[in-house]
């Protein structure tokens, strides 16, 4: 099997463990473990920060005893139960609003407690406005993460991959992680990689991580999943299934859209640059084979062949018109005066790459329901293995739909039904097998 991997042990869906809810006010806790129903945690990649929700039975009248006023915060400690240990996740939130407050009886009302992660809040009660020169991209998140969101004075990690390139930015006047969004447009992959502007910004239950797409891209699957559903195949007509976890429900968000390709100008693209300075015009093209073949991706085969029509060569599909500085350094009257003009942004390399690279990440999308798992987390890569479904049932593999995907989004949720579920959305851009035009 193409990718496949170690089976790990799938565990039942009531082997959790919740140690403890705790509301915190001040220097006061409370357990409130005892009401809870259900709490949610959401991890999403296009998203800066965790979110979540707990639903509350209250017959104690605990918004009132506790003068709940949205300046508290609630810590969760839950896990999974393995045959010697349980895997213990603890996180801390702020809690920023109750939802509808709905009675249930005259000593009874239900309701749910958002929370959030405590930066998304410093975030939105702050600007930065500062002047960056000479700086590298990562330099930059750095400096916002530690003094803008206060990340140098606590203990939580983050992970900020190294950029090329030296700018000059000043930042007039935004939130921080909005500061943080638009330079990751500009940030490009070390070591030279002009094809890589795919940078993102997220929290993940590690922490925050400033990374690019392609780095994601290359990690070693973190399990891998599979789906067989009962009574469908016999036991001998499964060859080649071999998943270590079980999927138990999935939906394709996203198959395929060719006009979503062409229309995003993710197969291709032009950037006509002009400089007024120099009075000179740059045209610069994106092609989808050309650059697939010279970056790195989740699966070995493109999601298009070098002969799927004139879509995907269609330049003009997207044409955007830019202003640059490229090459100033170099013109007559300035080469001699260093630093007279701007340092090169490379606007023509990161507008037709990363107009591109975005849409394409999220080209095959899929929603999966799999046994709650508090170890899976925004940014890894799993190997998903899917049967073939074929009109005698014979089984098998399918080779286009399989392979490795980046999850894009996680939901953990436990309640008092004694489950445990994870919900995945995940993506690729790739197939592990090449396309073909097959009869039908």
């Amino acid at each position: 099997m193409a990718g496949a991997l170690n089976p790990t042990q799938l565990q039942s869906l009531d082997q959790y463990y919740v140690q403890d809810v705790e509301f915190i006010s001040g220097n006061d806790s409370i357990s409130i473990k005892n009401l809870m129903q259900e709490f949610s945690i959401y991890e999403d990649i296009f998203k800066p920060a965790i979110t979540g929700n707990i639903l509350i039975t209250d017959s104690i009248g605990l918004i009132n005893a506790l003068k709940i006023t949205g300046t508290e915060k609630i810590r969760l400690s839950f896990g999974k139960k393995s045959s010697t240990d349980v895997e213990l996740v603890t996180k801390e939130f702020r809690i920023i609003r109750l939802g509808p407050r709905v009675k249930k009886s005259f000593t009874t009302e239900i309701y749910s407690i958002h929370f959030c992660s405590d930066e998304l809040v410093i975030s939105e009660s702050r600007k930065v406005s500062k002047a960056y020169v000479g700086k590298t991209i990562d330099d930059i998140v750095v400096d916002i993460l530690d003094n803008y969101l206060d990340l140098a004075e606590t203990d939580k990690n983050y992970t900020v991959q190294k950029t090329d390139g030296v700018y000059d930015f000043t930042i007039p006047l935004m939130k921080p992680f909005e500061a943080i969004n638009f330079v990751a447009s500009y940030a490009r992959g070390l070591n030279g990689n002009n094809n890589v502007y795919d940078f993102m910004f997220f929290e993940n239950k590690d922490g925050f991580v400033f990374v690019s797409l392609e780095k994601l891209y290359q990690q070693a699957p973190f399990a891998s999943y599979g789906y067989s559903p009962k009574n469908y195949f016999s036991p001998d007509t499964q060859a080649g299934l071999s998943y270590g976890n079980s999927i138990k429900s999935y939906t394709f968000l996203d198959t395929f859209d060719s006009l979503y390709g062409v229309s995003t100008g993710a197969f291709a693209n032009r950037v006509i640059t002009i400089d007024p300075m120099t009075k000179q015009y740059y045209v610069d093209n994106f092609d989808y084979i050309q650059y697939f073949n010279n970056t790195k991706h989740l699966n070995d085969k493109p999601i298009i062949s070098s002969i799927s029509g004139d879509f995907a060569s269609s330049y003009d599909a997207v044409v955007k018109v830019l202003t640059t500085n490229k090459n100033q350094e170099k013109a007559l009257g300035i080469s001699d005066k260093p630093g007279s003009v701007a340092k090169d942004s490379f606007i023509a390399d990161r507008i037709r790459y990363r107009t591109a690279q975005i849409p394409l990440s999220m080209y095959t999308r899929m929603k999966l329901s799999i046994p709650g798992d508090p170890n899976i987390t925004v940014g890894n890569v799993i190997y998903i293995e899917l049967p073939l479904i074929t009109e005698n049932q014979t089984g098998g593999i399918d080779e286009y739909h399989s392979g490795k995907y980046l999850v894009t989004a996680v939901r953990q949720i436990i309640d008092t039904n004694m489950e445990y579920e994870t919900i995945l959305e995940v993506a690729k851009e790739s197939y592990q097998t090449p396309v073909a035009k097959n009869e039908v």
